[in-house]
């Protein structure tokens, strides 16, 4: 039992340092700091985030011509929003995805929140 609840514990650990340092490919320490000072619920939404706040659509160039183009190289199956350097915000985000012809929705902080609930 010790040893299952101590496998737990590390597990748990280095999922949250995995978390944190891939947070900080878009934020900075002191603003994660923050966050956790000033709305905990926030900042722990963030990890789910890593693997749930993208999502992608067709891109067409009469309808998206106005929004911010990106690039990056890595898979749109293993992408996250860090990769890009996004940042979540209160509102959902588009960017066009060149090299990938398509946009990209960042999810907002209400949108992953509701997300999350109904995973439950």
């Amino acid at each position: 039992m010790n040893f299952l609840l101590s496998f737990i514990l590390i597990f748990c650990s280095c999922f949250h340092a995995f978390s944190q340092s891939a947070l900080l490919d878009s934020y900075t320490q002191s603003e994660l700091n923050e966050l956790k000072q000033v709305n905990i619920a926030d900042y722990e939404l963030l990890s789910y985030a890593i693997e749930n706040a993208l999502e992608f659509g067709e891109y067409f160039e009469s309808k998206h011509s106005n929004l911010e183009h990106v690039n990056n190289d890595i898979s749109p199956e293993t992408a996250s929003f860090t990769d890009f350097r996004f940042k979540i915000k209160n509102q959902n985000q588009y960017y066009v995805w060149e090299n990938q012809q398509k946009i990209i929705i960042v999810k907002s902080f209400w949108v992953l929140r509701n997300e999350q609930k109904i995973k439950r």
